[in-house]
């Protein structure tokens, strides 16, 4: 399997998690039945594979995202220092996950 960032962002609108901002901005929903959360990428893994992967590039590499796919990703849902704010990557994560930048 090679996924896309296209092809993942379609995936990820499609996981039924309940996605929200923390207070740090980052893009994370609960996991079921643990104190723990998923990532986007982490979430993608589990409904492509089923596995329950916690390591970002494990889990990148099952769904065969690139590592610089992966790591723009990530920054943007991490809402990293060095991601411009309002950049395209973080608009496209929070709309395929619904939300929407917390106002400050």
């Amino acid at each position: 399997m090679k996924l896309t960032y296209k092809q993942f962002l379609e995936e990820l609108r499609k996981t039924r998690y309940r996605w929200y901002l923390t207070k740090t901005g980052l893009i994370r929903a609960e996991k079921s039945l643990r104190s723990s959360y998923y990532c986007p990428v982490t979430a993608v893994a589990r409904k492509l594979t089923g596995l329950e992967l916690d390591l970002v590039f494990s889990a990148s590499h099952a769904i065969g995202l690139k590592d610089w796919v992966t790591e723009r990703i990530m920054k943007a849902a991490d809402n990293s220092s060095c991601v411009r704010p309002g950049s395209k990557t973080r608009r496209d994560l929070l709309k395929a996950c619904g939300l929407e930048e917390a106002k400050s």
